[in-house]
C-alpha cells in the first residue's frame, strides 16, 4: 500500500503467516490485532486503551525510518504491544529506529527487540497511567550510543527469566527490576545502587524511591560530577538532596562516595517536610567530600530527623 501517508487500522485484524504488509505508515487505534506475518512500516502510531497488538512467532514488525509511538493507554494498563517468540534468535519480533512509549505495556516473552533510541515516559499530554516494559526470557538491544535509554517517572522496567538488555549508550531513569538470572549492560553508565531487586544508576534515584524500612545498598563507587549532582537553590550544588520523612538505611557496602569538584555545598543534604520524625542510617563505607564541599552530611535546620552513622 503506497497511495496514502497513513494506513488506519480501527478494528481487530489478523495478518496471517507468509503475508507481508508494507505501508508508508500504520495507525492502529482499536481492537486486538494479531501479527503472524510481517509488517514493514515507515512509521507506527498506536493509541487508545482498547488497542492491543500481539506479534506471534514467526511474525515480526519493523518500523524503518521514523518513530514508533504507543500512547493514550491510561484507561487499561494491559493495552499495548505483546511480542511472543519461540527462543529463535534469528527472528527479531520488533525492530524500530526510535520508540516513544507513553502509557500501557510492552511485554516480550521468548522474543527479541532491537531499537535505535528508546524513551519510556508518561510525562505527556497530562494523561495518567504508567508505562511498563516487561521482558521474560527476552533480549533487547538499544543501538544508538549518542542517546540514553530513558525510563522516567511513573514507569517500570522488569527483566526476568534470563532476559538481557544491552545499551550502546547509557541509561537514565527509574529503578530497573532485575532478577538473579537476568542482566543489563550499558556502555556509558553503570548501576551504583539497588533496593531489593531494583537497580539505580544514581544514589539520587534510589533515595527518591526509598520507602520506610528499606535499605539502599551501593554496588559500585559513586562519583558526583556536573552530570549527576543535584541543586537545592541558586548556585549551591549537592551530591544528593533528599526531601521526605522516610526511615531508611544507606549501606555503602564497602564502596566509596566521592566528587570531582562539582559539589560546593553538601555531599548529602536531607530535609524532612513530612508529618513524622525519621531516621536515616549510614553504614559500611567511605564518604570523601573533598576540599570544595562544606561537609559530607547535613540535615536542614527545619528538619525533625536523626542521622545515624554506624562504622
Amino acid at each position: 500500500l503506497t497511495n496514502q501517508d497513513w494506513v488506519p487500522c480501527p478494528y481487530t485484524f489478523i495478518l496471517g503467516e507468509n503475508i507481508t504488509l508494507n505501508v508508508p505508515a500504520l495507525f492502529y487505534y482499536a481492537g486486538g490485532a494479531q501479527i503472524n506475518g510481517t509488517v514493514v512500516a515507515g512509521a507506527y502510531y498506536q493509541r487508545y486503551a482498547n488497542s492491543k497488538l500481539t506479534i506471534n512467532e514467526p511474525g515480526s514488525m519493523k518500523v524503518t525510518t521514523e518513530t514508533f509511538i504507543v500512547r493514550y493507554m491510561d484507561a487499561d494498563p494491559n493495552a499495548g504491544i505483546y511480542i511472543i517468540g519461540d527462543n529463535n534468535d534469528e527472528t527479531i519480533g520488533l525492530e524500530a529506529s526510535v520508540i516513544y512509549f507513553y502509557q500501557g505495556m510492552i511485554n516480550a516473552k521468548n522474543a527479541d527487540i532491537k531499537v535505535g533510541t528508546y524513551w519510556q515516559t508518561n510525562e505527556s499530554d497530562n494523561h495518567q497511567g504508567s508505562a511498563n516494559l516487561v521482558l521474560d526470557n527476552s533480549n533487547m538491544t538499544v543501538t544508538v550510543n549518542e542517546h540514553n535509554m530513558k525510563a522516567t517517572a511513573n514507569s517500570t522496567v522488569t527483566l526476568t527469566n534470563g532476559s538481557n538488555v544491552t545499551v550502546a549508550g547509557g541509561y537514565q531513569g527509574v529503578g530497573v527490576s532485575i532478577d538473579a538470572t537476568s542482566s543489563m549492560t550499558m556502555a556509558k553508565s553503570i548501576f551504583v545502587s539497588k533496593i531489593n531487586n531494583y537497580h539505580y544508576t544514581s544514589l539520587q534515584e534510589a533515595l527518591n524511591a526509598a520507602q520506610d524500612g528499606e535499605t539502599i545498598k551501593l554496588i559500585a563507587d559513586e562519583i558526583f560530577t556536573e552530570d549527576n549532582r543535584t541543586n537545592s537553590s541558586g548556585t549551591w550544588y549537592e551530591g544528593v538532596y533528599y526531601v521526605g520523612d522516610k526511615n531508611f538505611t544507606i549501606d555503602l557496602n564497602n564502596y566509596k562516595v566521592t566528587q570531582n569538584g562539582a559539589v560546593n555545598d553538601y555531599m548529602f543534604l536531607f530535609k524532612n517536610d513530612g508529618g513524622k520524625d525519621n531516621t536515616i542510617t549510614f553504614k559500611n563505607g567511605t564518604i570523601d567530600a573533598g576540599i570544595n564541599a562544606y561537609c559530607a552530611i547535613c540535615t536542614s535546620t527545619t528538619s525533625t530527623q536523626k542521622i545515624t552513622i554506624n562504622t
